[in-house]
């Protein structure tokens, strides 16, 4: 073999691989928040469910949403609006510890962070950290009554009776609704 040709070979598989993780990325990343996209979710959330079913254990889901996020656009604009969500998403990512954990941009303002290996009172701790840290950013936000950008952040835990995804999703939006009844800046399981 001309080691020319090994060498040209060599570095065309290494470019192939290159553009193929670049590819992968972009289609699994926000370009505007730099966390996971919907599309990521969708496609890991049952492999998620099914290594916990199949190991026996928990997972659990939170579903979060930026409070008063249209007042926040309509005040001071798109522009930092998107700032905003940007510094919100990275926030998120910042506060999880373990590398299984991941956050993707659900739609909006919303946003969803998936804790395989995780009991209630595990992801409840998760949650109030998420939530304290983005108060913390001390973002300031005329029309919300902390002053502050805050968000609330509903939760649920995978039962072994679970039919589906789509139940876990549904309990942790419903008690996001939840948080926001209760005033908003605020966790509920």
């Amino acid at each position: 073999m001309n080691p020319e040709t090994l060498y040209r070979r060599v570095r065309a598989h290494l470019t192939i691989k290159l553009q193929h993780d670049l590819l992968s990325q972009k289609v699994f990343l926000d370009d505007l928040t730099k966390v996971f996209n919907r599309r990521y979710f969708d496609t890991h959330i049952n492999k998620i469910q099914l290594s916990a079913l199949r190991e026996n254990t928990e997972y659990a889901l939170l579903l979060m949403d930026i409070d008063y996020f249209k007042q926040y656009n309509d005040i001071y604009g798109h522009v930092e609006g998107d700032v905003v969500l940007h510094l919100v998403a990275q926030t998120i990512a910042n506060s999880l510890q373990r590398p299984s954990d991941f956050v993707a941009r659900y739609g909006g303002e919303e946003f969803v962070v998936v804790l395989p290996h995780t009991n209630e009172e595990g992801a409840r701790c998760v949650a109030e950290k998420i939530k304290n840290n983005i108060y913390g950013l001390g973002v300031l936000h005329k029309y919300s009554e902390f002053e502050f950008v805050t968000i609330s952040i509903g939760g649920a835990t995978l039962l072994q009776s679970d039919e589906g995804n789509m139940d876990i999703l549904q309990r942790a939006d419903k008690k996001m609704y939840a948080a926001k009844a209760q005033g908003r800046n605020t966790v509920c399981f």
